[in-house]
C-alpha cells in the first residue's frame, strides 16, 4: 500500500529593524508537497496597533499557491471561532485565509484544526520557525 504524501509548511519568521516602526516581521514560507509540488512566498508587515508577525504570514500565506489550494479544498476547517473575528473568510468556493492581525495563537490553532503537527523553533537571534506536518488525502492531491 502506497502512503499518502505529506504536506510540510515551514515558515521562517525574522525580525529586521526599522527606524520608524522598530522590529518588523520578514516572513519566508516553504510549502512542500512530497513528490508532487514546493513553493515559496514572503511576506512583511510594519506599522503599530496590530499584530504585526501574524500579519506578515498571512500576507506570506495568501501569496502560496500550495497553501491557496489548502484553503480552496473540500477538507479545509476554517476554525470558526464562537465569537470574536473570523481567521478564514468563506468566499462561497472554498475559503482566503484572515487571521492577519489576531495574533499568531489564532494562525496555530487554524493549522492544528486541520491536522497538522506543529513544531516551534525560537532561534537566538531573535527569529522564530514554525513546522507543521500532516499526511494529505488523495482528495487534496487530486486537486493540487
Amino acid at each position: 500500500m502506497k502512503t499518502l504524501p505529506k504536506l510540510t509548511v515551514c515558515v521562517g519568521i525574522r525580525y529586521v529593524r526599522s527606524r520608524q516602526w522598530g522590529y518588523n516581521p520578514d516572513v519566508t514560507v516553504y510549502a512542500v508537497l512530497d513528490g508532487i509540488r514546493v513553493d515559496e512566498s514572503h511576506g512583511s508587515a510594519s506599522g503599530c496597533g496590530y499584530d504585526k508577525t501574524s500579519a506578515a504570514v498571512c500576507r506570506a500565506f495568501l501569496d502560496n499557491p500550495l497553501l491557496e489550494t489548502l484553503a480552496l479544498w473540500d477538507g479545509f476547517d476554517p476554525a470558526k471561532p464562537e465569537y470574536g473575528p473570523e481567521c478564514c473568510h468563506d468566499t462561497g468556493h472554498g475559503y482566503r485565509y484572515r487571521f492577519g492581525g489576531q495574533g499568531m495563537g489564532v494562525f496555530e490553532r487554524l493549522m492544528e484544526s486541520n491536522g497538522f503537527d506543529m513544531t516551534r523553533v525560537d532561534g537566538a537571534d531573535e527569529s522564530v520557525g514554525y513546522r507543521f506536518v500532516r499526511r494529505m488525502p488523495r482528495s487534496f492531491t487530486a486537486i493540487v
